[in-house]
């Protein structure tokens, strides 16, 4: 509950004679909620106590010690007032407010309130059980493994906020790759707001985290999870704030790290946003557009290789039930249609008015995208957490299709081919991959989930260059638990 919340529960239950009072800085006349705040002050109530620059504060949200303060000055208005009060609705709308409060102390951002959070993944897998490359020597499992998700998260007060993340990745996966504790498995964010003059408070954000965190698998059980990676947050500084209508945010990003954090590249961004509104065809539209410099060293430009990245991105809500995006960007000076990249996303929603829902994803990369960095990348994983390379595009269709009570069945396919569109034995990296997962909601927090993943790769090479099974599959059990 925020304090708009309890000012206009006080002002709906009360009525105070008037003292006339000055207005806290922070509320602006075209405030939706001005006229309450506005009630009070003029009936002598201090809004403003606990902050001595003379702020309100209304996004912030309300201490049992707050709210008893400000019924304790209603009250003191209450006994001098003149007015007839009918004390039977007054108590009434007490006890409501009563509890409205109690339930704030169960709100986990409550001022100075501790939020522990996550999840629990547990799987067992078998790999090549159905489809399977004869002239390679047969990995079958099975396989366990887990990953756990764990988050720790504070209120500091005054609109700033800790939020301490652990996630094991593929600690349990039986993997052969070292993770450094504090390197790669925790990521720490911080948010703050300040008034730095402007018209609206600008918010902070920094973020020390690990960035993309590749995955490696020898075993041979399941190739298809070779080479997928962990989106992580990038350690990173951001400022934004709203003005003249516009989003605007500056950042400084560490690109490429080391297996202990340490930054190789980083990335200065401008970002802009502007909400559109309803748009004929196109429906409640927003535009962004974000402009990067990256280098190796910014205090020296001729050391090493340094970029430009510029991309444009536009959302768009034609109605409840669909749903698309564009971006498209380009990186470096020179050459733009080699070093240009697009995609188009789309999601459909209750398309057969039975609950099932369709999503659809389409990229595609420039053969000079990337460089000169060679993790210097701005796109996103695909739905199989795998990367799409230079040169290369990649299209997707999920969809989600409700059963009966409780069941739900997921059909998530992907297409991986040259950017002239071209699959086969002659188009290294080129792939296919099928899956079909029926989930379970057993009970509150507890899905199981059972799935089959078909993946084919015609010229046994992937997208990283190395050596895979032409074809091979997966089958899978496991549970999701969230607490």
């Amino acid at each position: 509950m925020k304090r708009y919340l309890f000012v206009i529960l006080i002002v709906i239950s009360v009525s105070l004679p008037v003292l006339c009072q000055t207005m806290p800085k922070d509320v602006k006349a075209n405030d939706p909620y001005y006229q309450y705040v506005q009630d009070l002050v003029e009936r002598g109530v201090d809004v403003t106590q606990g902050n001595p620059d003379g702020t309100f504060h209304g996004d912030k949200y309300t201490t049992n010690y707050e709210a008893a303060y400000l019924m304790a000055q209603l009250a003191l208005t209450m006994t001098s007032s003149t007015s007839e009060i009918d004390m039977a609705d007054v108590k009434e709308e007490i006890n409501w407010l009563r509890n409205e409060i109690k339930d704030l102390n169960a709100m986990p951002h409550m001022k100075n309130a501790m939020a522990y959070y996550g999840s629990l993944e547990f799987y067992s897998e078998s790999g090549n059980v159905l489809a399977y490359d004869p002239t390679l020597s047969r990995s079958i499992g099975p396989e366990a493994k887990y990953r756990l998700k764990y988050t720790i998260e504070k209120d500091m007060g005054e609109d700033a906020n800790l939020r301490i993340n652990l996630d094991t990745m593929d600690g349990g996966y039986n993997s052969n790759t070292p993770r450094t504790f504090a390197g790669s498995l925790l990521d720490i964010e911080g948010n703050a707001a300040t008034d730095m003059g402007l018209e609206n408070p600008v918010n902070i954000k920094a973020i020390i985290g690990p960035g993309t965190v590749r995955h490696t698998d020898t075993s041979g059980v399941n190739p298809s999870e070779d080479g997928t990676y962990f989106a992580r947050p990038r350690p990173s500084l951001l400022f934004s704030t709203a003005i003249g209508g516009y989003d605007t945010a500056i950042g400084l990003v560490g690109r490429s790290l080391s297996d202990y954090g340490k930054v190789g590249t980083t990335e200065v961004n401008f970002q802009l946003g502007k909400k559109l509104g309803q748009l004929p065809l196109l429906g409640t539209s927003e535009i962004k557009s974000v402009s990067r410099y990256a280098a190796t060293d910014f205090m020296d430009p001729t050391s090493g290789p340094n970029n430009f990245h510029e991309e444009l991105s536009l959302a768009m809500i034609v109605n409840p039930y669909f749903s698309h995006k564009l971006l498209l960007a380009f990186s470096g000076s020179n050459n733009p249609f080699s070093r240009n990249y697009m995609n188009y996303e789309f999601y459909l929603k209750d398309f057969n008015e039975k609950g099932t829902d369709i999503r659809f994803i389409y990229q595609t990369a420039g053969v000079d995208y990337r460089q000169p960095f060679e993790k210097f990348e701005f796109l996103p994983l695909n739905v199989f957490s795998r990367k799409l390379m230079d040169g290369m595009m990649d299209g997707a269709l999920v969809v989600y299709h409700p059963l009966f009570s409780r069941f739900m069945l997921v059909s998530t396919s992907d297409w991986r081919a040259n950017y002239r569109g071209e699959m086969g034995k002659a188009v290294p990296g080129s792939s296919f991959t099928q899956e079909l997962s029926l989930d379970y909601n057993a009970i509150e927090n507890l899905t199981l989930r059972t799935f089959y993943r078909y993946y084919s790769v015609p010229s046994r090479i992937d997208e990283y260059g190395g050596a895979v099974p032409e074809v091979s599959d997966c089958l899978g059990f496991g549970a999701l638990f969230s607490f």
